[in-house]
């Protein structure tokens, strides 16, 4: 069975592919400045020299599949596989023209600051593909990626601040370690990279967790109500992670953005502590109602899409 770190890049490749029309449901096409911000992140981390050569290895073929597809595309250079026993090496290895990795780096177009969001996106996509980490939600809160040295380091640190994502950076025999140890951070992340219903596991692990917590906390406290404030609250959000992700919540009324706001900023409180928080005067019913909306809506999105 896959870590759950290793889930979310292997739905990260998949997704990527599918972006790029390697795979069978082909979305967005990545234009060129954003290919070359992801090639920068990779051959910071992965790329060796290695005799007349330069090498790119990898546990993962699908992400030397997707370098080996952008190079042609962006670069014209042609990158061969090369048996996965030579060397040390493990996993799948390509090889590269002496100077490929020269030649990203110096291109100013490959700078993820410079470029648009999605330029930025897809090079933390690429840091995390080629060195990164998250442990599984259900053991504790932590996640890495491992740069080569302290410039690249920064370098990433100031696109992930981009984000409000804020790194803690350290030295490591390695090389420099930027990780976060807070759930909603890691979650933020996730859901930066594309890997938004890994970001929806982790906050509902999150918040299984704060509401067992409290069960110890609270000797009267009732187990059936705290059965349905768990199931309801992870529904709710659910469905307005959906909504976020195909891009209806931001068209939805103000009212309804509100409601949506307001149930993430608190995700492990009851309805009636939640209407506390609002900052409008409204009723408990008030709010539960346009919460139930919400679900509606992404219902009947949901069964748009299938039919």
């Amino acid at each position: 069975m896959e870590s759950f770190s290793s889930s979310v890049k292997s739905y990260l490749c998949e997704k990527s592919l599918e972006e790029l029309g390697i795979g069978e449901n082909s979305r967005v096409k990545w234009k060129s400045c954003c290919s070359k911000a992801f090639l920068r992140s990779v051959f910071l981390s992965l790329c060796h020299r290695e005799g007349d050569m330069q090498v790119l290895s990898s546990d993962r073929e699908a992400l030397l599949e997707i370098v080996a597809y952008l190079l042609i595309r962006t670069y014209d250079v042609e990158a061969r596989p090369l048996p996965r026993e030579r060397g040390n090496y493990k996993g799948a290895i390509l090889s590269l023209p002496l100077g490929t990795k020269e030649r990203i780096l110096a291109d100013p177009e490959a700078l993820p600051l410079e470029g648009c969001e999605r330029c930025r996106i897809l090079y933390i996509r690429g840091a995390f593909l080629s060195h990164g980490t998250i442990l599984n939600p259900e053991k504790g809160y932590h996640a890495a990626i491992l740069t080569p040295s302290e410039e690249e380091g920064r370098e990433l640190s100031e696109v992930l601040n981009s984000f409000d994502v804020y790194p803690k950076m350290k030295s490591d025999k390695k090389g420099y370690l930027l990780y976060l140890k807070e759930s909603s951070k890691i979650e933020d992340l996730l859901s930066v990279m594309g890997a938004q219903r890994f970001a929806l596991d982790l906050m509902n692990s999150r918040i299984d967790k704060s509401l067992r917590g409290n069960i110890n906390r609270r000797q009267n406290f009732d187990g059936a109500n705290l059965g349905r404030t768990v199931n309801s609250a992870q529904n709710t959000i659910a469905a307005i992670r959906y909504l976020e992700e195909v891009g209806e919540l931001s068209l939805l009324p103000q009212a309804l953005q509100a409601a949506a706001k307001l149930r993430l900023s608190h995700p492990e409180v009851s309805l009636g502590e939640l209407v506390t928080h609002s900052e409008e005067v409204i009723t408990k019913s008030g709010l539960n109602h346009r919460l139930k909306k919400l679900c509606q809506l992404a219902e009947k999105r949901k069964n748009e899409e299938e039919s």
